[in-house]
């Protein structure tokens, strides 16, 4: 919730700004054109002086060939010059089409002679108007970082457009002052992976949660029984990057045999998904491997949902709304213990605060974690195998607290083996006519 909260709080500024005013402009003049003529209202104009300055900071701030995303380092003042003139200039002509349809304060006028028409265009002309003082003060905001509680970056597109960003780096007290602690209302908050290591306290502070009754409730399913949780015993750590791949293949090439396919490979990023494809493809020609961005991701599952022995790459995106149930998934690997980069420009702020990699990385991977392994059991019926393929998960000083978060007893096994004879156990036990 707290990451949709600065989704929904973020603002922004880009060239496609002014296109999407433009687009407006054209709606206007398709439906209102024999009414008002919007030829001289300076939009052309604008889209290149925008197109202008976005280049003209692109350049500024040195974007290379590979970068798509710069943080605004703290203390850097962005000029806008004559940009944020041309916007006021802009949006004067705007409200002087405006004054030719109904001066500001008379629009009864429209309402005595009704004068529908006349309301429609006002009421467009003033969204134009008011989009456009919030561009500007979007520009000024972000242009002189005027709020130390934001985050401040650029992203540049396929078109090597640069955009400009600013997002609040905590919403606690925004969401306690409008849900959580607004008068009378009072908010169930329910989820699989609201605990961390046994304990509501990162997510009440990251939500702004004060006054609560908690509970912590069992799973519905025997998780001891329907679920083995297996850690390679040759497995390196995640953050090993010249051996890393290598021993995942391996891994995955074994894991996948063992379990004849039914497999759910969850990345923590594109690079290793289309690697991991790629070279099991060749290795693995028996096996029907299907990878994210190859179709939509509703004809993926389907596919994956049809097909007992297929295997399906996929990244984030799928760590949640996958919902299998059945023999056709047996297995769900990760890859990776799943930390947001610390490019983030959200969690690049967090870092830097005491203890920040613990007080902030690990209960949101933790939390991610749990979003991914919660694709392995979805029915009581279910049997399916848990893999991590990243050695941290026995190694690092934290993994007490990753194990605690999973609150149910859990069997486990570093034998491959043992991987084998609980998936042939499973497929003994299901009907004869499934098609093995």
């Amino acid at each position: 919730m707290a990451k949709i909260a600065r989704d929904f709080l973020e603002i922004k500024v880009s060239y496609y700004t002014f296109t999407n005013i433009q687009r407006k402009i054209t709606t206007i003049v398709k439906k209102y054109g024999e009414r008002i003529d919007m030829s001289q209202c300076g939009i052309t104009e604008m889209l290149e002086n925008a197109k202008s300055y976005f280049l003209e900071i692109t350049d500024k701030f040195d974007f290379s060939d590979k970068d798509s995303l710069k943080i605004i380092a703290k203390g850097t003042k962005i000029p806008y010059g004559e940009f944020l003139p041309k916007i006021r200039h802009f949006e004067n002509k705007i409200k002087e089409h405006r004054e030719r349809i109904c001066p500001f304060g008379e629009e009864e006028l429209l309402l005595m002679h009704n004068d529908e028409e006349g309301k429609a265009i006002i009421k467009a002309l003033d969204g134009i108007i008011e989009k456009l003082l919030e561009i500007a003060d979007t520009l000024v905001t972000i242009c002189n970082q005027s709020n130390d509680k934001m985050s401040y970056w650029f992203e540049k597109d396929n078109n090597s457009l640069l955009s400009m960003h600013a997002k609040p780096v905590k919403v606690n007290g925004f969401l306690n002052e409008n849900i959580f602690d607004k008068t009378g209302l009072r908010t169930i908050v329910t989820s699989a992976t609201l605990s961390i290591n046994r304990s509501f306290d990162y997510i009440k502070n990251e939500l702004g949660i004060e006054n609560t009754n908690e509970m912590i409730a069992p799973s519905p399913f025997n998780l001891k029984e329907q679920q083995l949780w297996y850690l390679p015993k040759d497995a390196v750590n995640g953050n090993d990057y010249e051996n890393f791949n290598r021993v995942m293949i391996k891994n995955l090439e074994e894991i996948i045999e063992a379990c004849y396919g039914g497999v759910l490979c969850l990345f923590t990023s594109i690079s290793n998904m289309n690697y991991a494809a790629n070279i099991l493809r060749r290795k693995l020609p028996d096996y029907y491997i299907l990878k994210q961005g190859d179709a939509p991701r509703h004809v993926l599952l389907d596919e994956f949902k049809g097909n007992l022995n297929s295997i399906l790459f996929g990244t984030k995106s799928f760590f949640t709304g996958v919902d299998i149930k059945g023999p056709a998934l047996r297995c769900v690997v990760i890859d990776k213990f799943p930390f947001e980069s610390p490019g983030d420009p959200i969690m690049s702020v967090l870092a830097n605060e005491d203890n920040g990699f613990y007080k902030y990385f690990i209960p949101d991977m933790i939390i991610t974690l749990k979003q991914a392994i919660g694709r392995s059991i979805r029915d009581k019926d279910d049997k399916c195998v848990v893999v991590v393929l990243d050695n941290r998960l026995a190694t690092a000083r934290y993994k007490a607290r990753v194990a605690n978060s999973f609150t149910y007893e859990k069997t486990a096994t570093r034998n491959i083996e043992d991987v084998k004879d609980f998936i042939d156990k499973y497929i003994k036990s299901l009907p004869n006519d499934m098609p093995f």
